[in-house]
């Protein structure tokens, strides 16, 4: 198989390198030491999370309804970039989250589709730090992040970082 020719994974949400001390929810990044990562930011999505459920979704600008007010700088989704430089860690790492995004390559109608975009490496603060890059991002369809469609079936995370929302919320 040849390796793919992006070499970046933008996640925002429990996939993100920062999720907890050890990484993402789910072991990916201890599970493939040559990872690195640092902070990005996705320019033309809206970050969400559906009312009942422990993770967020990303939603292309062009669905996202009126109703949501888009915060000054635009719409934008707030995570990490994970880099690999080795070939078969990064299949490895690729395989590994297709499942738990339930995308299957190839395939459209999953809980989340694959699109490959253009992600801007940031520090923690959020300046840009280097050039923009090529990264793969999982995102919803507005009708099937919403279960509903409904704006009122969930949460609108204005500022879109989502586990920086999660950790203000009253436990």
């Amino acid at each position: 198989m040849t390796p793919p020719a992006v070499r970046h994974a933008f996640t925002y949400g429990t996939l993100r390198a920062d999720y907890c001390e050890s990484g993402d929810r789910w072991g990916v990044i201890q599970d493939h030491p040559t990872v690195k990562w640092t902070h990005g930011r996705l320019g033309g999505y809206a970050c969400f999370q559906q009312k009942g459920l422990f993770y967020p979704f990303a939603c292309r600008a062009a669905e996202v309804p009126a109703a949501f007010e888009a915060p000054p700088g635009g719409l934008r989704v707030v995570g990490t970039l994970l880099t690999w430089e080795d070939d078969g860690e990064w299949r490895e790492a690729l395989e590994r989250m297709d499942p738990i995004e339930g995308y299957t390559p190839g395939k459209t109608g999953g809980l989340y589709e694959r699109a490959v975009e253009v992600v801007q490496p940031t520090d923690a603060a959020g300046a840009p730090v280097g050039e923009p890059v090529p990264a793969y991002v999982y995102h919803q369809f507005w009708a099937k992040g919403s279960g509903s469609g409904a704006p009122d079936a969930v949460e609108y995370i204005q500022d879109g970082d989502w586990l920086q929302h999660t950790r203000r919320m009253p436990q």
